[in-house]
């Protein structure tokens, strides 16, 4: 007796998947022109709530309080899949003026978060959180640290500030909670795989500038995965860091467009055994 097997791949109403002439399997790719953007992480201090929806190109929303909201905060907004970063110029009764215009259409169902960016702050007490995260699958494909100061900088200091005593942590949070990294000087960061460049004051004034940049494809092969709005990269500051004139970490990523099957309900996997005689 020999048998032959069949395999059938249906979706819940009964429709059948097509097969190529070749025996391949007919899916549908979806578009891998994914949208790319970048995030400055952000430590949230007011979520207020828009009173009036917005419209492309306007440079201020109606929110109902502008309580604890101040000039050079950085806001961030999300409605559906579209997002939303700009800086705050000021504020008004009821209005929160933007840097940038925005770009979409907000509804007064858009999610608000208001807060500081700059990292150079004193976590020696309690540690201080910035995160980034989008409500949405989102790759992301690199991360960038940028500090600045008045003094040079070298590989036996953090930014221009002496050696860290607990250091400064990077985590993706994705299900389960993983360090990215734990530095306590600049060397630490090219340890873990950041490409350092030192730039020297321009002309003998302003500050000294340290960038620190690591590719994630690059040094792993791999991205790092944001499935949702539960999902983040967080930056903890565990040391005082207020001696540096400048501290900020970004995070660039695109959307996460994956090979799926197009089809309108949820489908199921079977196969058939089929006898014939030998």
């Amino acid at each position: 007796m020999t048998y032959l097997r069949q395999f059938v791949l249906t979706d819940t109403s009964g429709t059948t998947a097509d097969v190529e002439s070749n025996g391949a399997l007919a899916v549908n790719i979806q578009d891998q022109h994914s949208e790319a953007f970048a995030l400055y992480l952000w430590k949230t201090n007011v979520t207020p709530s828009m009173t009036v929806g917005g419209n492309i190109d306007d440079t201020s929303i109606t929110v109902d309080s502008i309580v604890g909201v101040n000039a050079g905060d950085v806001i961030t907004m999300f409605d559906g899949t579209r997002h939303y970063q700009s800086l705050i110029t000021g504020t008004a009764p009821n209005t929160i003026n933007l840097a940038a215009p925005l770009d979409y259409a907000f509804t007064t169902g858009s999610t608000i978060e208001i807060g500081d960016w700059k990292m150079n702050v004193d976590g020696s007490g309690p540690p201080v959180t910035f995160v980034a995260h989008t409500p949405w699958e989102a790759d992301v494909y690199s991360i960038q640290l940028t500090m600045g100061g008045a003094a040079a900088m070298d590989s036996q200091k953090f930014g221009d500030i002496p050696v860290l005593t607990n250091g400064f942590a990077l985590r993706q949070k994705n299900s389960i909670t993983k360090n990215l990294l734990l530095a306590i000087h600049n060397k630490g960061l090219a340890n873990h795989g950041f490409v350092l460049q030192y730039d020297d004051r321009a002309g003998g004034g302003g500050e000294y500038l340290l960038q620190a940049y690591k590719s994630y494809p690059i040094k792993h092969g791999v991205s790092l995965r944001l499935e949702d709005s539960n999902d983040e990269i967080q930056a903890i500051v565990q040391d005082d860091l207020t001696g540096m004139d400048y501290f900020v970490c970004i995070i660039f990523k695109f959307f996460f467009n994956d090979f799926r099957f197009h089809w309108s309900s949820p489908f199921k996997f079977y196969y058939i055994n089929l006898s014939a005689k030998s």
